[in-house]
């Protein structure tokens, strides 16, 4: 069956689905519920100073943890594998320096398709809470 957008292409077809994958061009866009990705991030060498809020989540999901920093009040959710990490954006975490979202690619236990960081760098989500979010 031949696309209506890409004639070149075929389509679907008698008990047939096309499948697409759609990407936003701007990262920025992307959310979860009212959190918004602001991206991968590599650690902090002092995590505990720059997130001071931190607790491991069984089945962790980017959901439970801005939940848990919206809960304690803060702008910032942090997951690194089973870790779920809140804060503000300081010196020692300031979100200027984002890396390549390859980096974080470990996808997290409590939801197959969500990407949760790892021992080396951190997915970041702004939560709904209204902070200092550089």
């Amino acid at each position: 069956m031949e696309c209506k957008g890409e004639k070149t292409n075929l389509c679907g077809g008698a008990n047939r689905l096309s499948i697409y994958r759609l990407e936003l061009s701007q990262e920025s866009a992307r959310r979860y519920g009212s959190a918004i990705f602001k991206g991968c991030f590599r650690r902090p060498d002092n995590t505990t100073m720059a997130l001071p809020i931190s607790a491991s989540i069984n089945n962790v999901s980017v959901d439970k943890c801005v939940d848990m920093c919206t809960e304690k009040e803060l702008p910032l959710a942090a997951l690194s594998a089973q870790r779920c990490h809140c804060g503000f954006t300081t010196t020692l975490f300031n979100l200027h320096e984002r890396e390549d979202e390859s980096q974080c690619m470990q996808h997290c236990s409590g939801e197959e398709f969500e990407t949760c960081g790892n021992d080396k760098f951190f997915v970041v989500y702004q939560t709904q809470v209204q902070g200092n979010v550089m």
